[in-house]
């Protein structure tokens, strides 16, 4: 039996040498196009991560500005500070002045002679 099979198998190989290299083509095709597939699925990966570092380093850089911005506006110039100084001083100024007139203001409740 064994010999038998390997008869007709060196038969079929010897009558179809170009349909073997057709299938051997064929298979070599395929094996290619799935290293290409497999090639292209990772080269889309590859650039997905990229684009989500893109993205959240556009993300911390805009939060930064944003800081930047804030700190800015918090920030008050030594002019701003010296203009409320004056305000407030002068305030105070005030607020002197009309506890002075009402303690001079008061009347006198002693021997009137």
């Amino acid at each position: 039996l064994a010999r038998k099979m390997l008869k007709e198998k060196m038969k079929r190989q010897k009558q179809n040498p170009k349909q073997q290299q057709q299938q051997k083509q064929k298979q070599q095709q395929k094996k290619q196009q799935g290293d290409k597939n497999k090639q292209n699925k990772k080269n889309q990966k590859q650039q997905q991560q990229q684009q989500q570092k893109d993205k959240k380093q556009q993300q911390q850089k805009q939060k930064e500005k944003q800081n930047q911005q804030l700190k800015k506006q918090k920030k008050m110039s030594k002019e701003d500070a010296e203009r409320i100084l004056n305000a407030l001083k002068d305030d105070e100024q005030k607020i002197q002045k009309k506890i002075k007139r009402n303690v001079k203001g008061g009347s006198y409740t002693g021997n009137d002679w």
